[in-house]
């Protein structure tokens, strides 16, 4: 057995989610990123994304693409300054977090020292630069690293598809997430992954 099917046949042996695997349209497991991208385009891209629809993130960090010269880098960020920073559709707040980002650039570990981290030091190295959050870092962790067991619970998305296959009304609490989630281990990115395409699929809303 390959261990994409490992991964869901251990979550499948819980009967609230064994019913949504069989449901939806299975996401593709996380996995590293092979392209070389560099970190500072990555959480550039997270502070863009923060509290956006995947629409109007894409939207806005297009706009900034484009402004960069094709290539958001510290030095293209730094050289088009805040006015066409927030041209491109950042709020005043993120336009400083992505300023003060590029200006700490060379602080940034690289990728091949992020990957001989663990989970923790990931979310320590990160979050002590402005604007990036545990969610920014989680999201590295997940989509960039590859990391299986990473358990976003400060993510609408996340919260929103928990409430969904367990049948609560409103965001669950924190603590609720963390105690249920226990039984996903080693694959709690799995089933983020899984919770966002349950929120997505219309049939299942």
């Amino acid at each position: 057995m390959i261990a994409q099917d490992i991964g869901w046949a251990h979550l499948a042996q819980d009967p609230v989610l064994a019913p949504w695997i069989e449901r939806v349209e299975l996401p593709d497991p996380p996995k590293p990123r092979t392209l070389g991208q560099e970190l500072f385009e990555l959480l550039a891209s997270c502070i863009c994304s923060q509290q956006l629809s995947l629409k109007a993130a894409a939207t806005i960090w297009g706009r900034l693409q484009e402004a960069c010269g094709g290539t958001v880098t510290p030095d293209s960020v730094l050289t088009i300054g805040p006015d066409l920073i927030r041209a491109s559709g950042f709020s005043r707040p993120k336009t400083g977090y992505l300023l003060s980002l590029a200006e700490r650039a060379a602080e940034l570990p690289s990728m091949s020292a992020l990957h001989a981290m663990s989970d923790d030091e990931v979310v320590d190295s990160l979050i002590i630069h402005k604007g990036i959050g545990r969610w920014s870092a989680e999201m590295i962790l997940i989509f960039d690293l590859g990391r299986p067991d990473v358990w976003p619970i400060d993510d609408l998305g996340v919260q929103l598809g928990f409430a969904h296959v367990l049948g609560l009304e409103g965001k669950p609490a924190k603590a609720l997430m963390n105690e249920r989630a226990e039984v996903w281990r080693p694959y709690r990115s799995w089933v983020s992954l899984l919770l966002w395409r349950v929120r997505d699929t219309p049939a299942c809303v």
